[in-house]
């Protein structure tokens, strides 16, 4: 039982491992400023997108470049995350995930 569980723990350490380097991999700071200017980035964007959903706009104007930079955004840490969870699941299985 006691295996079982240090397994799944350190499959878990490893998904929050690989979400930090996604986000780390945004900016061109130092691993720890990156991760925190990606993370500052990222909650920029669920606030302007929590204040158009819930008040039906935002406190300024949003432009196209905007949306099309937070949408990238978003996209680029999807992608890097996906990819470092499958590496984390294909090292402790054996198998690759998809």
């Amino acid at each position: 039982m006691l295996e079982q569980f240090t397994t799944e723990r350190m499959a878990i350490v490893r998904y929050h491992d690989a979400y930090r380097d996604a986000l780390a991999s945004e900016g061109r700071q130092a691993r720890e400023d990156r991760a925190d200017a990606a993370g500052t980035k990222l909650d920029a964007f669920v606030t302007l997108r929590g204040e158009i959903a819930h008040r039906g706009s935002a406190a300024t104007s949003v432009t196209k470049q905007q949306v099309n930079e937070y949408y990238n955004h978003v996209k680029r840490l999807t992608t890097r995350t996906e990819t470092r969870v499958a590496e984390a699941i294909t090292t402790s299985t054996g198998t690759t995930p998809w």
